[in-house]
């Protein structure tokens, strides 16, 4: 096993050469083989407009403890027609509507809850092992999470309980249950190096040297997986065609990330991370309010201005 900065420096970028995946051996290599077919299958039914399933009543709860499921299920928000006033409401539509809100709210504190967890768990397993292949699949597996549940909506709880309302996007553009405050989150506690008790968690990553033909693809697709979620934050609009707020680093926070993945600007712009920018793209893009254009400028830029060539050997 050597530290992510030992592996980098020791492997050869070469072009056309099939890496594979160090979780082919074990288990999670079902979850990654999920999340891949995911982002290939049926993507434009979720860009067509079709109405959500789900009717108004939106009691059950507790479905975001299943990462897989919550990702899967996604679909668009119905536009809402004007909500009635409080005093048209029938008793039983004003309980209708608490049960409703209470889920958003549940369903909105039960994925924040799973992004502290994982924080806290990994910084605490840090103290004294290093961080495997799993945990960068833990990481993807809760953003694709986030990026599932989230909308382009700045307020998202529902008003009118005659209404049809999205089951699944639960996580507004704003505040912190908002979509970019929690992968912002999740991104920072993994890139940025900031000044506090733990350093960027990508330190701590250790891979098994079986090779030097590259950056493995299931790194390299958690790698791609944080780029998108970071440029998808900076270019969003939502509803209203308002800029998101978002931190006043979050330049100095992204070039970050960039830097700490150790990826070399042909990785960055190649065919693997091109193509699941693409399947990125169809899946959440127009939902959360991103243009992919603007979205895959800002990824150039990035990587333009803090990555290095590839040469025969890279050092770090």
């Amino acid at each position: 096993m050597l530290s992510y900065t030992e592996f980098i420096a020791g492997r050869e970028v070469t072009k056309g050469v099939e890496v594979g995946s160090h979780l082919a051996t074990t288990h999670h290599e079902s979850v990654r083989g999920f999340l891949n077919e995911l982002l290939g299958r049926d993507s434009q039914k979720f860009l067509s407009g079709e109405p959500d399933p789900v009717g108004p009543d939106l009691t059950t709860t507790g479905e975001t403890d299943n990462p897989q499921k919550s990702v899967e299920d996604g679909e668009q928000l119905e536009d809402e027609p004007l909500a009635p006033k409080p005093a048209d409401l029938s008793n039983d539509q004003r309980q209708q509507l608490r049960r409703q809100q209470a889920y958003y709210k549940d369903t909105q504190k039960s994925i924040a809850d799973a992004v502290q967890r994982f924080i806290a768990d990994v910084q605490r397993r840090t103290t004294s092992q290093p961080l495997g292949i799993d945990d960068l699949l833990r990481l993807r597996v809760l953003l694709m999470v986030v990026l599932g549940a989230g909308s382009n909506k700045s307020a998202l709880l529902p008003a009118d309980p005659t209404a049809k309302v999205s089951r699944r996007q639960v996580l507004p553009s704003q505040g912190e249950f908002g979509w970019p405050y929690l992968a912002g989150r999740l991104l920072f506690a993994f890139f940025r190096a900031h000044g506090g008790s733990h350093g960027p968690l990508v330190e701590k990553l250790a891979i098994a040297a079986e090779g030097i033909a590259g950056i493995p693809d299931d790194v390299l697709e958690c790698w791609a997986t944080c780029f998108w979620a970071a440029c998808a934050m900076h270019v969003a609009i939502d509803d209203k065609k308002q800029r998101l707020k978002l931190p006043l680093k979050k330049q100095e926070a992204d070039e970050d990330l960039y830097r700490g993945t150790r990826v070399v600007r042909e990785e960055a712009l190649g065919e693997r991370v091109t193509e699941l920018f693409s399947r990125l793209n169809q899946r959440f893009a127009e939902r959360l309010g991103v243009s992919a254009k603007e979205l895959e400028a800002r990824h150039h830029m990035l990587v333009e201005g803090t990555m290095s060539r590839g040469t025969a050997l890279v050092n770090a």
